[in-house]
């Protein structure tokens, strides 16, 4: 038999649907697969926008939390430097300091924006020409910060940075030497978001706040025209010492030890004996216990060593001895109602008045030294004259016109003329010293 033409190949009917149902099965695998897949993808999809929301949000919320805290850290910084300034000597229109002689507006920054009765220390805040607020100003432009102290007008401030306004005001119920501060801080220099109060505005804005108070620089006005805490003895030489004041104590000359009168010569009240106008052997100042830093607190309200080192405290330092024309006198015309810390001697050695104004009237000054104090010139003084040395040893013929007083004994052969004037020693109790914060009136809004 001949071989066939075409070979042809034969599948059993089973391995036929065995394959078949093996590319089925191999094709639903590759769909659930392909859903799965799809799942997963849409799953991770939703994650990642759910992160991505997140991020955005947490981004806003800390461009937010920067702005706010720069805002609010702007107002803080406007609180303290307002106190600061508070506490500084003469300043020109750019807040910086100046000199009395330099050209106007010279005046001191508490001058310029507060008015303080002498007679009772109540605090008043001066206005513009037009009666509305006066508000000193900084801005942050290239690394440094510029400021606007205008005595009238708008403050004149520019910058790319944070900015703040400060403004004083009033308290309801007047309290002597107290007044609030305000300031508003912004992101930038936005005369709305600065404005108080505030419209709406589209930078962030921050506002500090708190009372502050005059601690004074004479605590406890003395009584008499001369204190010391123990004896006064000056040799024989022409003291004079005078408390004619119809409502005073009348007390020439007080001190704890025994008051040499010999040459001298003491005024009481009118129609009063002269020898009596004397207080002399007061225990309660010749005590043990009362140091020579206890007696400089009665006066002052503070021990030495914290006096000299409060914000309204100008010091000078005087190891060789200073004399008032080269060294002191600026110091005292530059900074009214700073208290003045000499550490060493001073002698006033030029004739005419002392801590006047412009106008030559009484703008009285306390001049604490720790050493002696006397007169070269005829001098005349007017405020306070206070030494700390452990014996003031007095030289010279000048005059003071408010008092003088000792942590310890007057002696020396000086003949100054004390004369006890409770106006200016009063005037000195509510203008002179330091601004503070009071406790716990301090706040911020964001």
């Amino acid at each position: 038999m001949s071989a066939p033409s075409e070979f042809r190949t034969w599948t059993p009917p089973a391995v036929a649907v065995v394959a078949s149902r093996r590319a089925a099965a191999t094709s639903e695998r590759g769909v659930a697969a392909l859903v799965v897949v799809m799942v997963l993808f849409f799953i991770v999809s939703l994650v990642a926008a759910y992160s991505s929301r997140n991020m955005i949000f947490e981004q806003r919320t800390s461009a937010n939390q920067y702005r706010s805290t720069a805002a609010l850290d702007a107002a803080d910084a406007g609180l303290e430097w307002a106190l600061s300034l508070l506490n500084s000597g003469r300043i020109d229109g750019a807040c910086n300091k100046t000199t009395k002689l330099a050209a106007a507006p010279n005046d001191t920054f508490r001058q310029r924006y507060l008015a303080i009765d002498g007679a009772n220390g109540a605090v008043t805040v001066k206005t513009q020409a037009d009666g509305t607020e006066l508000l000193p100003s900084c801005a942050f432009s290239a690394g440094a910060w510029t400021c606007s102290c205008p005595s009238d007008g708008a403050p004149a401030i520019a910058g790319d940075g944070p900015a703040f306004r400060v403004r004083f005001l009033q308290l309801p119920a007047p309290r002597a030497g107290t007044i609030r501060v305000e300031a508003r801080g912004c992101t930038s220099v936005d005369n709305q978001c600065l404005a108080f109060p505030a419209p709406h505005a589209t930078e962030c804005r921050g506002t500090a706040c708190a009372l502050v108070s005059l601690f004074s620089g004479l605590k406890a006005p003395p009584t008499a025209a001369i204190t010391a805490r123990t004896t006064v003895n000056v040799g024989g030489a022409a003291l004079t010492a005078v408390n004619s004041s119809a409502v005073g104590s009348g007390i020439s000359i007080h001190a704890g030890g025994l008051v040499d009168p010999t040459g001298m010569t003491l005024v009481g009240r009118p129609g009063s004996p002269a020898n009596l106008s004397k207080v002399d052997g007061d225990a309660l100042l010749s005590a043990v216990s009362f140091t020579p830093d206890r007696m400089f607190a009665a006066f002052f309200g503070l021990l030495p060593a914290t006096y000299q080192e409060q914000p309204g405290a100008v010091v000078v330092n005087c190891g060789g001895g200073c004399l008032w024309t080269a060294d002191v006198r600026d110091v005292v015309r530059d900074n009214p109602g700073r208290v003045i810390w000499l550490a060493g001697n001073m002698d006033f050695d030029a004739a005419g008045n002392a801590c006047v104004d412009d106008a030559n009237l009484p703008d009285p000054c306390v001049i604490v030294a720790t050493g002696n104090i006397t007169f070269s010139a005829a001098t005349t003084v007017y405020g306070l004259i206070y030494s700390h040395a452990a014996t003031w040893a007095t030289a010279g013929a000048g005059t003071i016109q408010g008092a003088a007083g000792a942590s310890s004994a007057i002696a020396g052969n000086g003949s100054p003329t004390v004369v006890f004037d409770a106006e200016l020693l009063t005037r000195l109790r509510y203008t002179s010293g330091s601004f503070a914060r009071v406790p716990g009136s301090w706040k911020d809004i964001p």
